[in-house]
Formats: C-alpha cells, structure tokens, sequence
C-alpha cells in the first residue's frame, strides 16, 4: 500500500525544497551537483524560487576558531597516498572538501587538517553567516 501523504512529502523534500531555495543539504542536491544559492545551474527548472539563500559571500579571513573548524572542511587527509595520485593523474588537486558533515555532524566528525597551513579562502552562502 502506497500512503499519498508520505508519497507527497518525500517527493517536496527530494525536488520542492531545492527549486523553493528552503533546502540546500539533500541527497538530491549532493547527487546531482544543483546549485541552490548564487544562481541556478539547471537546464529546465530555476533554483532558489523564493531568493531566501541571499548572494554567495567570499571569505577571505576569518578570526572565529568555530567557524574555521567547519569551513572550509577539507577531509583530504583521510585519502590514501595512492587514491590522491591517481586524483592528481586526472588533473584533480587531490583535494576534497565537504562542509555539510561538519555542518551536520559538528566539527569534530571531520578529520583534522593536514597540518599548519595558510588560510584557504573559500565562498558560503550569506545566510549560513547569519546562523
């Protein structure tokens, strides 16, 4: 048996909430590598309908521990020596970021960072610095 309500609200959180711009952290975003914020990369269907994601801010420097341990959550180091090479023989940096575990697990699920380095300037949208 087929409940229509459930069938609804898996359905507006697979593809309403993306289009609507209330959602920008679920699976279907992360598959299909949608743009939800700062623009819409679809062909037939704009992104962020209701514009609440505002523009897309470009930190250059930040001073908060709290915010430079969730951004820009590089996860690099977890990778073998081997899988970067085979990354970089592609034209790939060999680098791998992910901000959403850090967002949603906190940031002591994401590795620690590969050791002392420079500031890596990174783009967020604007309503994720007002939380």
């Amino acid at each position: 048996l087929v409940n229509p309500l459930l069938v609804t609200i898996a359905f507006a959180h697979a593809f309403a909430g993306p289009v609507l711009g209330v959602q920008n952290l679920g699976g279907s975003i992360m598959y299909s590598n949608l743009r939800v914020v700062g623009g819409s990369n679809h062909l037939l269907l704009p992104t962020n309908m209701l514009r609440l994601g505002g523009s897309l801010v470009r930190v250059e420097r930040c001073t908060s521990r709290a915010l430079n341990a969730l951004r820009p959550g590089e996860f690099s180091s977890v990778f073998a020596p081997r899988a970067v090479e085979l990354l970089r023989t592609a034209n790939h940096s060999g680098r791998q970021f992910n901000f959403a575990m850090g967002r949603v697990l906190g940031a002591w699920a994401l590795p620690p960072p590969p050791g002392p380095s420079a500031f890596l300037r990174y783009t967020v949208p604007s309503v994720e610095l007002r939380r």
